[in-house]
C-alpha cells in the first residue's frame, strides 16, 4: 500500500510520470547507479521539490501556516510571561476539552523552541499519547480531561510561568552535550594523530567515523585505494580478516575496515608488505599484458594509429 501511494503522488506531481517511475526503481538499487544515473537522479529530486513548491497544496499549507501566526497575541515586552487570554470547553459524548487562547507568546523566532520546552514539561520527553498540545495559532488544547483538573490547570500555569527558563536551562544542556561531544572527538582525534605514522603510503589513507545513534562512538577508518590494487579487493578482504579486521569494499571504491587508534602502528607495519605484494603482482599482470599485446601494438603504431589514453 505504501508503495502505491508513493506512486501515486510522484506521478501525480512530478512534470515526467515516467521520470518519477524510473527514479523510484532507481532508488531501490542505488549501489547500481553510474555517474549519469546519479546526475539523473539528483536533477528529478530538484524538479520534484520544485513542483511540491508551486502545487495549490503547498500554497495552501503556506497560507495556513501564514494564518496561524497571524493569529498569535505576540507579546510586546521581552520579559512578558505568556498567559491566558481566553478559553472555550466543550464536550463531545463523554470527552471534555478545553482550549486556551494564549497571549504574550514569544516572536516567530522563538515560538517553536518555546511551545516544545511547554509540550515537554506537561507531557513529558517521550512522545506518544500527548493531552496538552500547542498548535501554530498560539493556542493552548487539553484533549481529555484526566483526574483532577484543578491539579491540570495549575501545571498549565507553572509551565507558562517557567517556559523561558525552561528554554535556556534546554539550550544549556544541549551546548554542555555538545561540548562534551566535541571534547571526544578532539581527544579520539588526538589519539589518532599520534598513532599514524608521519609518512603514509599514497595507497593507506586513515580517517575517522562516529555513531550517530546513542552515545558516540568513534572509530579509525582504514581506506585503501582500491584502484591500487584493482581485481585483487578479495585478497585484500583475506588480509583483513586474517589480522581480525573485517573490511568490506564501499561504495566510493575502498576496502574498508574500522579499529582503534592505538592498532594503527601495527596494522601498517602488518599490511604494508602484503600491499606491496599485491601491487607488484598487479603490476607484473600488467606488464605480461603489454608484452601479449606488443606484436599488435607495434603493427598499429608502424601504420600512424594513435593509441587511446586511459
Amino acid at each position: 500500500m505504501v508503495a502505491l501511494q508513493e506512486v501515486a503522488l510522484l506521478t501525480a506531481i512530478a512534470l515526467e510520470p515516467s521520470e518519477a517511475l524510473w527514479f523510484l526503481e532507481a532508488k531501490q538499487r542505488p549501489e547500481l547507479l553510474n555517474l549519469e544515473e546519479v546526475q539523473r537522479a539528483l536533477v528529478f529530486v530538484f524538479t520534484f521539490a520544485t513542483a511540491v513548491e508551486a502545487s495549490p497544496a503547498a500554497r495552501q499549507e503556506d497560507r495556513r501556516r501564514r494564518r496561524n501566526k497571524a493569529r498569535r497575541h505576540e507579546r510586546r515586552f521581552d520579559d512578558a510571561h505568556a498567559k491566558i487570554r481566553s478559553y472555550r470547553a466543550e464536550l463531545t459524548g463523554d470527552r471534555t476539552t478545553v482550549t486556551f487562547t494564549l497571549e504574550d507568546v514569544p516572536s516567530p523566532s522563538e515560538y517553536n523552541e518555546w511551545a516544545g520546552a511547554i509540550s515537554e514539561e506537561l507531557n513529558g520527553p517521550w512522545p506518544g499519547h500527548r493531552r496538552f498540545l500547542i498548535h501554530e495559532d498560539g493556542e493552548l488544547v487539553i484533549t481529555e480531561i484526566e483526574g483532577d483538573f484543578a491539579t491540570a490547570m495549575t501545571r498549565i500555569e507553572v509551565a507558562l510561568a517557567g517556559a523561558e527558563s525552561a528554554v535556556l536551562a534546554r539550550r544549556a544542556t544541549v551546548a554542555s552535550e555538545r561540548a562534551e561531544e566535541q571534547q571526544a572527538e578532539d581527544d579520539f582525534r588526538a589519539r589518532v594523530i599520534a598513532a599514524t605514522p608521519p609518512v603514509l603510503l599514497s595507497w593507506l589513507r586513515i580517517g575517522m567515523i562516529g555513531d550517530a545513534h546513542g552515545p558516540r562512538q568513534y572509530a579509525v577508518q582504514v581506506q585503501i585505494d582500491r584502484e591500487a590494487v584493482r581485481s585483487y579487493s578479495d585478497d585484500m578482504r583475506q588480509m583483513f580478516e586474517e589480522a581480525g579486521a573485517p573490511a568490506y569494499v564501499a561504495r566510493g571504491g575502498w576496502v574498508v575496515s574500522s579499529m582503534d587508534p592505538e592498532e594503527i602502528p601495527e596494522f601498517v607495519v602488518k599490511f604494508v608488505p602484503g600491499v606491496d605484494a599485491i601491487i607488484a603482482k598487479r603490476n607484473n599482470a600488467e606488464a605480461e599484458r603489454e608484452q601479449q599485446l606488443r606484436p599488435v601494438l607495434e603493427e598499429l603504431t608502424r601504420r600512424g594509429y594513435p593509441r587511446d589514453v586511459d
